[in-house]
């Protein structure tokens, strides 16, 4: 893995950062509320499997 030394490279990948850090935030506060949904393996996987040849027709 590359090391980020340069202050730079911080500020590029802070928005980054930020952004995940919001969406996990996000997501802990609808498990906090109750309002997050479990969804199955399988059904994570049906998903996956659509969502991937949505992407691969597209460069077809």
């Amino acid at each position: 893995m590359e090391q980020r030394n340069k202050p730079e490279m911080d500020a590029k990948f802070m928005p980054q950062e930020e952004e995940l850090r919001e969406r996990v935030d996000a997501a802990f506060e609808r498990l906090r509320t109750g309002q997050a949904v479990y969804i199955s393996h399988s059904d994570v996987e049906k998903r996956m499997a659509i969502f991937k040849a949505k992407i691969r027709a597209r460069y077809r």
